[in-house]
C-alpha cells in the first residue's frame, strides 16, 4: 500500500467479498433486464490480507460490472476465491461476450489493451487497486463462451512449523460449539473446522447455545461476543458451572483492556484479538483438544492463554 493511506490494515478477505456480493445483488435488482442474471459466490480463501477492504470491495464490483456489461439477460456470473502458495486467488467468471474470437490467442495482462466493450467500467481502476495491494490482475481466459479474470493478492498468513501443524490433527472428530452473531466470522470458523473433520455447531443465540452445551458433549467453545452487550463474564460463569474443564476461546475486536484481562482469571480461556491468523487459531484449538484427550502431565486445564495477531 502507498505510504500515508490510513485505511490499510489486516482484514479477512471474505469480509470484502461479502460486501461486494451484497452490493452487486442489490445492483441486479435495480433493472428489469438484470433480474434474470444468475450470480453465485464460492469462497474458500479465509486468511488475512493487508490493505483497505473498501477498496478490495470496489475492485470486485468493477470486475462484476464488467461481466454484467458483457452478458445477456439470462447470463451467469461467478465470483470465487481460494488460496494457493501464499496468495489469494479471486476469479470473476461470466458466460458473456468474450474478448477474443480465438480462446487460444495470446493476451496481455494489461487491461488497457482490452476492446471497448470490456473496459470503461472500472477495469483500469481495478488494476490500480490490485497493484496498490501488492497483487496482479490477469485475463485468465476469454473466448466466445465467456471470460475469466484472475486477481492474485498476497496473504499475511505465515507457514506454521511442522510441529505446530501436527497439532491441528487433533481437531478431527472433536465437538466444538461456536457462539457468534457475525455471519462472516462464524461461517469462517465453522467451515474451516468442519473441513478438518470437526463436528461443529454454530449458534447465534446465547440461550440456545447454553442448552446445546448442556445436551451435547462439547469439548471446546468459541465465542464471539460484545463485552458490553452480552456480558462474556456471565457466559464464562455459566459454562464453567456446567463443565469447568472445557476450554473457551473469546474473540474480541480492539485493544486489550482491564475488562478483558479480568476474564483470564476465570481460567480455561483464550483471548483472541480480531483480526487473527486462522492457522494460529487452528493450532491453539488443536493444542487445547490435545490436552483434554491426552491429559498431558504438568499442564493445567485452568491455565490461561492469550492469542493475538
Amino acid at each position: 500500500m502507498k505510504k500515508g493511506e490510513p485505511q490499510s490494515r489486516p482484514f479477512f478477505l471474505p469480509e470484502a467479498i461479502e460486501q461486494a456480493r451484497a452490493r452487486f445483488i442489490e445492483r441486479l435488482k435495480e433493472e428489469e433486464k438484470t433480474k434474470g442474471v444468475e450470480f453465485q459466490t464460492f469462497v474458500r480463501a479465509r486468511s488475512l490480507i493487508s490493505g483497505d477492504p473498501a477498496e478490495i470491495c470496489e475492485m470486485l464490483l468493477f470486475l462484476l460490472e464488467n461481466s454484467l456489461e458483457a452478458i445477456d439477460e439470462r447470463g451467469r456470473i461467478y465470483l470465487s476465491a481460494e488460496e494457493s502458495q501464499g496468495m489469494a486467488c479471486i476469479y470473476v467468471q461470466d458466460n458473456g461476450k468474450g474478448i477474443f474470437a480465438d480462446p487460444h490467442s495470446k493476451i496481455s495482462d494489461n487491461v488497457a489493451t482490452l476492446p471497448a466493450y470490456r473496459k470503461g467500467l472500472g477495469l483500469i481502476q481495478a488494476q490500480d487497486i490490485v497493484r496498490r495491494h501488492g497483487g496482479k490482475i490477469f485475463l485468465e481466459n476469454s473466448g466466445p463462451h465467456g471470460t475469466t479474470f484472475l486477481v492474485r493478492l498476497p496473504l499475511l498468513e505465515k507457514k506454521p512449523s511442522p510441529k505446530k501443524r501436527a497439532m491441528t490433527r487433533w481437531i478431527r472428530d472433536s465437538r466444538i460449539l461456536i457462539i457468534s452473531d457475525d455471519f462472516i466470522l462464524g461461517g469462517l470458523l465453522r467451515d474451516t473446522l468442519m473441513e478438518r473433520g470437526a463436528q461443529v455447531i454454530l449458534e447465534q443465540s446465547i440461550t440456545k447455545a447454553l442448552k446445546l452445551f448442556k445436551k451435547k458433549n462439547i469439548q471446546l467453545v468459541l465465542a464471539d461476543l460484545d463485552p458490553e452487550g452480552l456480558q462474556p463474564h456471565l457466559l464464562i460463569d455459566l459454562l464453567r458451572r456446567e463443565r469447568p474443564d472445557v476450554p473457551v476461546f473469546l474473540f474480541f475486536k480492539g485493544d486489550r483492556n482491564q475488562q478483558w484481562y479480568h476474564l483470564l482469571n476465570k481460567g480455561a480461556i483464550t483471548l483472541v484479538v480480531k483480526p487473527f491468523y486462522i492457522q494460529r487459531i487452528l493450532e491453539a484449538i488443536g493444542e487445547a483438544i490435545f490436552r483434554i484427550e491426552k491429559r498431558a502431565p504438568g499442564v493445567s486445564q485452568d491455565r490461561a492463554h492469550e492469542t493475538s495477531r
